[in-house]
């Protein structure tokens, strides 16, 4: 059996959006180098706050859908009626009626699909705002919600979402009384949220038997998000995992659908969307950045994989 080993952050660290005003933290450079790249490529400040928001609303001013997007603040939401598709790097689920779901730091993620019944409630709060509440930091830090390697959301009971779905309601009545023990109120309800959420999903996980194969795929999958900018290749993947690349491509394609490489293109493309979206990278740059030979590699990678030039997507992206 694969050992489930905790799999680091991303060690291709890129942009982050913070929440306040989303903006980029980019400046222009004339060499194009990894150093300079970098350097444009930067985490924008974090600042202490806590937000709360209704989902019908967050929908009305998004839309139906959410381009590639990475937040340096920890995001989690209820949904009670309506629902979406997301995607956490290149793992895709749905969002339906009574789910709970969340954002990890530095996670690339997007939705579509969003129906216009949605309701519901999301909270996002920095890391500022829990620095005083090492217990609190330590119960989110541990959240298989906030890790990069787990499920980012649970099906719920209409029992256990009513449950949650208070939870929420509570800590909107105080963000909006906002007195002297508004936020430590919220953290409180926070950690209650995050035990009562821990409860609910040990009870899945011990009707829920775990096969080897899935252990395999799951720990491929992490070791993908964080290595697929420089490794682009089964075999190093195999190598680390101990199997051979053929028997991983077949343990991939039976637990996911589609093979080992596919899927590593797949992770590849979103975060070249991403770049084109976010960043003021040229495509050049882009193509850079992730490793390919030149331009036109690039260019023929994302059009055969997408049925779009990069040019073709940051002008249609644009449109959103």
């Amino acid at each position: 059996m694969v050992n489930s080993k905790i799999i680091d952050m991303p060690e291709n660290q890129l942009p982050l959006n913070d929440l306040d005003s989303f903006y980029k933290s980019f400046t222009k450079r004339d060499k194009l180098n990894r150093e300079d790249l970098d350097a444009r490529i930067e985490l924008p400040p974090i600042t202490k706050f806590f937000r709360i928001h209704r989902t019908e609303y967050a929908i009305r001013v998004i839309g139906q859908e959410l381009p590639p997007n990475r937040y340096n603040f920890y995001f989690l939401s209820i949904v009670r009626t309506g629902s979406a598709i997301k995607m956490d790097g290149f793992n895709t689920y749905e969002i339906k009626p009574n789910t709970l779901w969340s954002t990890p730091i530095g996670q690339i993620h997007s939705a579509k699909n969003w129906t216009a019944d949605a309701t519901g409630y999301y909270i996002s709060f920095s890391p500022d705002f829990i620095e005083t509440k090492p217990n609190l930091q330590r119960l989110v830090q541990r959240s298989p919600f906030f890790q990069f390697d787990a499920p980012h959301y649970l099906y719920l009971s209409e029992e256990e979402s009513d449950m949650i779905y208070g939870i929420f309601q509570k800590i909107e009545v105080e963000f909006e009384r906002n007195d002297e023990f508004s936020d430590d109120l919220i953290r409180l309800y926070i950690t209650e949220m995050l035990h009562l959420s821990e409860r609910i999903r040990k009870k899945v996980i011990e009707n829920t038997e775990v096969s080897v194969s899935k252990n395999l795929a799951d720990t491929f999958k992490a070791l993908v998000e964080k290595h697929f900018i420089a490794q682009k290749g089964i075999p190093f993947y195999a190598d680390q995992l101990a199997v051979h690349p053929n028997y991983l491509s077949n343990v991939i394609k039976s637990e996911t659908g589609i093979t080992a490489g596919d899927l590593i293109r797949e992770r590849v493309i979103q975060e070249a969307k991403y770049l084109l979206y976010q960043s003021d990278l040229s495509v050049k740059e882009v193509a850079y950045y992730l490793l390919f030979e030149d331009t036109s590699n690039f260019s023929k990678f994302f059009k055969k994989h997408t049925d779009l030039t990069p040019q073709e997507y940051k002008a249609q992206i644009a449109k959103i």
